[in-house]
């Protein structure tokens, strides 16, 4: 647990882009990066709560275009 929390970004992206890829059915894309961070970054401003994760990504162009 303590060596989670010292990575605690690195296990939110490995989580939002795990729910993305379930969400779209899609693998993320070098072109999908920027777009992965720029969730990951507005959800540490929340702490990560999950429901504003889940929040952004159905927002997020690469849920509504895929």
């Amino acid at each position: 647990k303590k060596l989670l929390m010292k990575r605690e970004d690195e296990v939110a992206r490995h989580f939002i882009s795990q729910l993305i890829t379930y969400a779209t059915g899609a693998e993320i894309q070098f072109a999908d990066r920027a777009e992965l961070e720029r969730i990951v970054q507005e959800s540490k401003q929340d702490d990560y709560r999950v429901r504003g994760i889940f929040h952004r990504i159905i927002q997020s162009p690469l849920f509504r275009n895929k």
